[in-house]
């Protein structure tokens, strides 16, 4: 798609309307070539590469090539959200800035969010999913800031966060430092009731 882009200025924009973006991606998730899908390998620490799913089950060994990411130029780890729809969400693995990335791998583009706020750097689970009822690509944050845990989600539309319903106090998520898993449109994270000690999943709509 990068190379496209640089073809004439009349293809530069009409690969960045938004019909045009939805027209492509409806196509694509209706393809069942698996030439034309790919996965995300991730290690902490380590740069994210791109692998084909064609390369992983007709190939001896997966063929798995480095992706550019907003920060790469900094030598800093990155760590994963998740992705949705083509686009990636990422943050700096050390913290050290208290921001997330949305970008592109195929376009190469991307953005920085604004500051989530007090308590960012105090530990968090997150997920990245698509808000089909507002055509929204949004993120969801829950920090571990005090009782009760607060939730605050970024609108990509809006390019601002706001605070919901704070993540109920009788669970605790059993690993507060994974993010959370998009499964039909809605957040998942799995969590332990302390009221019976059972296990549950808990979901945002």
């Amino acid at each position: 798609m990068v190379w496209f882009r640089s073809v004439c200025e009349s293809w530069r924009t009409i690969i960045h309307e938004p019909q045009f973006v939805k027209k492509h991606l409806s196509l694509a998730t209706k393809d069942d070539n698996i030439n034309n899908w790919g996965v995300i390998t991730h290690y902490q620490y380590q740069d994210p590469k791109s692998c084909s799913l064609r390369s992983i089950f007709h190939e001896p060994y997966g063929r798995a090539v480095d992706l550019y990411y907003p920060f790469k130029n900094l030598q800093r780890g990155v760590g994963i959200v998740g992705s949705c729809d083509g686009l990636v969400c990422s943050y700096d693995i050390e913290r050290t800035f208290d921001k997330f990335y949305i970008w592109n791998p195929s376009t190469r583009e991307s953005l920085i969010l604004p500051s989530f706020g007090e308590g960012a750097n105090f530990g968090s689970s997150d997920g990245f999913g698509y808000d089909s009822s507002n055509d929204d690509y949004q993120v969801i944050r829950v920090a571990f800031v005090k009782a009760p845990l607060e939730v605050k989600v970024y609108s990509l539309k809006t390019d601002s966060w706001r605070r919901i319903e704070d993540f109920p106090n009788n669970l605790k998520m059993s690993q507060p430092m994974e993010s959370s898993k998009l499964v039909n449109g809605s957040i998942h994270w799995s969590a332990a009731n302390l009221s019976d000690n059972s296990w549950v999943i808990i979901a945002l709509d």
